[in-house]
């Protein structure tokens, strides 16, 4: 999973232009604000021993991303797919099938089958 967030980050920080910049950073600020709120509720459920609940945390997080990329990526044309995005697809499919998890969200769902829509698109 660190290849999966370095990734993202290198994303983020390497494809804004001169005109993009003060959005880019803004959105970047966010995220990463985002990020470390997150972190903490799942560091402060680890350290009250809660480590289902911090687990449960962070496979509907991871869910919810995975479904956000898949829709993002449904938005492009083909052509257009980052093979390191769908590189982080291709680990999530290998790490559900290991570790299978219910979403109980008809748009998480969704968002899932448009990612893994976009890997088989994406590798042949």
């Amino acid at each position: 999973m660190l290849f999966g967030c370095g990734v993202l980050v290198g994303l983020l920080l390497n494809t804004s232009t001169d005109a993009q910049a003060p959005a880019q950073t803004t959105m970047t600020t966010l995220l990463w604000a985002q990020q470390a709120s997150v972190t903490i509720s799942y560091l402060n459920q680890l350290r009250a021993g809660k480590t289902a609940e911090a687990m449960s945390l962070m496979e509907n997080h991871l869910d919810a991303d995975v479904a956000k990329l898949g829709a993002a990526l449904a938005a492009q044309p083909a052509a257009e797919g980052n093979p390191q995005l769908l590189k982080i697809i291709q680990e999530f499919r290998a790490y559900r099938q290991k570790y299978p998890h219910e979403s109980h969200s008809s748009s998480i769902d969704d968002g899932i089958a448009k990612a893994y829509k976009a890997l088989d698109s994406g590798s042949k």
